[in-house]
């Protein structure tokens, strides 16, 4: 099995029984448009997300004023802690 075939998601694995050579270009393209479309509606999902946390943070700005900054750094402080814990767990 090839390392790309390992990475490829279950729920994108079509099977089709006497696969003769056009069925599986066929299938291949299949899983190939599949997972494209899966990449392009996470980034689309992404940037929707990037875009709200951007207006609440000028919002937050505009309305906390000068102290914002000091909240923005604890808030980051306490996420990077959180992050570091949970990618130490992954690791081990």
């Amino acid at each position: 099995m090839s390392q790309a075939e390992s990475k490829t998601p279950n729920y994108t694995k079509i099977k089709i029984p006497n696969t003769p050579p056009a069925t599986t270009s066929s299938k291949h393209k299949t899983v190939q448009l599949s997972i494209k479309d899966e990449i392009k509606f996470l980034y689309m999902k992404k940037e929707k997300l990037n875009n709200a946390l951007h207006k609440a943070h000028l919002k937050a700005a505009q309305g906390w004023g000068k102290t914002w900054y000091l909240i923005e750094k604890s808030i980051n402080e306490s996420l990077n802690k959180e992050l570091e814990c949970k990618y130490k767990t992954m690791d081990d």
